[in-house]
């Protein structure tokens, strides 16, 4: 097994707080047969000084100076210069265990599957622990099964960082330009192309909450991506898995009301303007699905929830606000 590659590839930008937190959990894995790819996208920081420094002291690092582009067409660098049998990407932010690429090689290996997905753990940025989260182990046979579990999200979640892919499953997939909802569309994909899926209980990947990131950051332009990446998705499962079109809708509906709950969170002054862009969005896929949607939604207040949305936004978040604050008065 020692004689099998793993490429790891981690885009940087302006990381410096957290870059030798993650560099150092990757460098020291117990496995020892990896490609460490390294690019700095154009970071204002010192952030490349220190990618320079790791460099300098192990010959597995490969290390790519570029102008900032973004993280997606970042991880396209890096996927067009591995060489490794297995593929793993790592965010600059977060860190590994000591021990992750050892036990997620192991089990590919063992059961010959193309995708393995591990659990993780959600950190704050002073690496406090707020939630961990463990799958049940499960092996999945045939791409129609593997994209069924990931559109329905059953025991797995879509991204990437927590997965280790035989390269093959990236031959013809890249990421989009986009910078919101990146990794779904990629899994979109590879789950299709994935022939067998592994996943594993334990946990191995910590996600740290930075706040400067672009998943927490951004605006809500920028954010909308994730209806555009849905939209995709929707057509994807429709040329190939055309049964799976629905989920795809559905989870554009539970996207467009998570985007209104933090748009009417934040202090933006356009909240109107918003407001009829997903309610009109929302209408749209609404009627795609319309006859299915109780079918669809696991809970039968989901279901309600989903008309109250199309009937008024702003009345569907008020009542929202309102069971909340029933709940929290219960509960203390």
């Amino acid at each position: 097994m020692h004689n099998v590659k793993i490429s790891i590839i981690v885009p940087i930008y302006n990381a410096k707080k957290f870059l030798y937190k993650c560099l150092d959990s990757i460098v020291n894995q117990s496995y020892k047969n990896l490609e460490i790819i390294l690019i700095n996208d154009g970071s204002r920081d010192n952030s490349l000084s220190i990618c320079q420094k790791f460099a300098a002291r192990d010959d597995r690092i490969i290390l790519i100076d570029k102008k900032n582009e973004g993280v997606s067409p970042t991880r396209n660098v890096g996927l067009s210069v591995t060489s490794g049998d297995y593929i793993g990407f790592v965010d600059s932010d977060d860190y590994i265990s000591c021990d992750m690429y050892e036990n997620l090689l192991y089990s590919i290996e063992l059961s010959n599957a193309d995708i393995i997905e591990c659990g993780y753990y959600w950190m704050s940025e002073d690496y406090v622990l707020i939630k961990k989260v463990e799958f049940k182990g499960e092996e999945l046979v045939g791409n129609y099964n593997c994209s069924y579990k990931f559109i329905k999200k059953e025991n797995t979640r879509n991204f990437n960082c927590n997965k280790l892919y035989k390269r093959e499953i990236f031959d013809d997939i890249r990421f989009g330009d986009i910078k919101y909802g990146k990794d779904y569309f990629v899994n979109v994909q590879a789950f299709y192309k994935c022939n067998k899926k592994v996943t594993i209980g334990e946990c191995f990947y910590y996600y740290v909450r930075n706040k400067n990131s672009i998943t927490t950051s951004g605006s809500i332009d920028e954010k909308l991506d994730v209806i555009r990446t849905g939209e995709k998705a929707i057509n994807f499962y429709r040329d190939n898995l055309p049964s799976l079109s629905k989920y795809a809708v559905l989870d554009i509906l539970f996207v467009i009301r998570g985007l209104y709950d933090k748009m009417m969170e934040s202090d933006n002054v356009n909240k109107r303007k918003y407001e009829k862009i997903l309610a009109k969005e929302f209408k749209k896929y609404y009627s795609m699905i319309k006859k299915k949607l109780y079918g669809l939604t696991k809970y039968k207040r989901t279901y309600v929830a989903m008309i109250l949305f199309l009937i008024s936004p702003r009345v569907y978040y008020y009542i929202a606000i309102l069971r909340k604050n029933i709940l929290l008065k219960k509960l203390y």
